[in-house]
């Protein structure tokens, strides 16, 4: 199974087990009764660290539970500025643009506000 990365040069996260299981099954086994649950994190981006826990994984023959594993993230994700660039563009251009227009507006009230005080002495 794989985990979709955000804001990261890796679109997507191989999730994977350390260990086997073995387990001895009998003859006539259901391939169909085996199954895999897989409980964590929906996505993941560049803020998760390295060995932080990602979620479990379950593993099940005829819905009796065989094995349980916590699944860690082995590697950092890198950073993509680019990405960031192209979700958050509208904050990285919008706030220093009303910034500049906020000082604008106060500088330019501040001077009205001057004028009427010197009209009046």
């Amino acid at each position: 199974q794989t985990i979709p990365v955000r804001l990261s040069k890796k679109d997507k996260y191989k999730v994977y087990t350390e260990q086997d299981i073995t387990l001895y099954l009998p003859s006539d086994y259901e391939k169909d009764k085996i199954r895999i649950d897989y409980d964590g994190i929906d996505s993941l981006s560049f803020f998760h660290k390295k060995g932080e826990k990602l979620g479990t994984v379950s593993y099940y023959y005829d819905q009796q539970l065989i094995a349980k594993e916590t699944i860690v993230l082995k590697t950092d994700l890198p950073i993509s500025f680019q990405k960031i660039f192209q979700c958050y563009w509208y904050l990285i251009i919008g706030i220093p643009f009303m910034i500049v227009a906020l000082i604008l507006f106060h500088r330019k009230k501040r001077k009205r506000i001057k004028s009427k005080k010197k009209s009046k002495n």
